[in-house]
């Protein structure tokens, strides 16, 4: 389902890409500003606050979702030094101590 999702939001950011034409601003993101530019993160973390609202379940932050990712990743028993490179820390450490 996650595949068919993304390939999905693909074939519609690249439809609203050829309508900005030379306004796009590639940045090699999945998910953008309509011009292609990187997203503020103001306006993501309103966006999941609407969709948490209409959908009525316990309210979560974009953080929230940051921290699960790594829980997640960590009792997989991913490689410690990949979580942390994917949070973007400076070390192992810090990510165990967030």
């Amino acid at each position: 389902m996650t595949v068919a999702a993304l390939r999905s939001h693909r074939a519609r950011q690249l439809e609203v890409r050829m309508l900005v034409g030379p306004g796009w601003r590639e940045h090699d993101l999945v998910f953008c500003a309509p011009d292609g530019k990187p997203s503020h993160p103001d306006s993501i973390s309103k966006a999941i606050a609407r969709v948490v609202r209409d959908v009525d379940v316990p309210r979560i932050r974009l953080h929230d979702l940051r921290h699960t990712h790594a829980s997640h990743l960590l009792a997989a028993r991913t490689d410690p030094k990949i979580v942390s490179a994917r949070l973007g820390h400076a070390s192992v450490s810090f990510t165990y101590h967030t």
